[in-house]
């Protein structure tokens, strides 16, 4: 703080007076103070977050989302914590902010409703923790690994190697599915509708087999068929065959299992009802 002092003391040598805020005098040296204390204070919020997350979390029990969201709420208190200091260093009396917060806060009921509820929404999330980084989650549309929990969005890393951005807000009010709350293993599905004229359980047993051409996936839980309808024109058949897979892994093993049940079904001459 001396130092900091001294620094605009030196300033004020070259100073050029600008404006009265409220009982505080502006100047030059004010601002360019201002300016690189508020500087300084994100450079050292940002280095902190990943010094709490990298080092000194790192060696708790902790889980990785845990940590992001406990060094991503240090980060918020520093910067807040900061700016009043860096403001009363300054000369400036946080008081006559009042009117300005009073404005703010008419912005916020007009048009930055969406800022201020995703930026709680986010808070929401690393407290709550409903997903996790590393968690495969489908939402808005969007289905991929939760790479980043951000102050106001989520992204997510899909099948395609794209990242998809989705504003918390989506997290806390729209249905997520979750693949691994709980559980790193997720399940892929084949449905499949043979003609009637097919016994049921050679198909079952064709379903089965074609799990063991596929490489990396569970035996415990196993794969599974489920018999889900049938009518005069065949049989639907659901096969269940778990993963542990990351989502772009997943993706193409279900292709793989759509592509061992179609060799499946050629080589036992299955046909597919409409």
């Amino acid at each position: 703080m001396t130092e900091f002092n001294a620094f605009l003391t030196t300033l004020r040598t070259y100073d050029v007076r600008l404006f009265n805020l409220g009982q505080s005098q502006i100047n030059v040296s004010t601002l360019i103070g201002v300016a690189l204390g508020i500087v300084l204070l994100f450079v050292l919020a940002g280095w902190l977050r990943r010094w709490l997350i990298n080092r000194l979390l790192a060696h708790t029990s902790l889980d990785e989302g845990a940590r992001e969201a406990v060094a991503t709420l240090v980060r918020y208190v520093v910067i807040v914590v900061g700016f009043m200091f860096v403001m009363q260093s300054a000369g400036i009396d946080l008081t006559t902010f009042n009117v300005l917060a009073g404005a703010v806060g008419v912005g916020i009921g007009f048009g930055l409703q969406n800022i201020v509820s995703n930026f709680i929404s986010g808070l929401i999330v690393m407290l709550e923790r409903p997903v996790r980084i590393g968690d495969r989650i489908e939402v808005a549309g969007s289905e991929g690994d939760v790479i980043e929990i951000g102050a106001r969005s989520t992204k997510l890393l899909t099948a395609r190697r794209v990242v998809a951005i989705v504003p918390n807000q989506k997290i806390i009010t729209e249905t997520v599915r979750n693949w691994e709350y709980g559980s790193s293993a997720t399940a892929l599905t084949v449905t499949a509708k043979a003609a009637s004229a097919h016994d049921a359980h050679d198909v079952e047993r064709l379903l089965i087999d074609a799990t063991r051409d596929v490489d990396g996936l569970l035996t415990d839980p196993p794969p599974q068929v489920l018999f889900t309808a049938m009518d005069g024109n065949g049989h639907t058949f659901e096969l269940q065959a778990w993963t542990n897979a990351d989502t772009n892994t997943r993706a193409k093993q279900s292709s793989a299992l759509h592509f061992a049940v179609h060799n499946r079904f050629k080589a036992a001459g299955v046909k597919l009802a409409a």
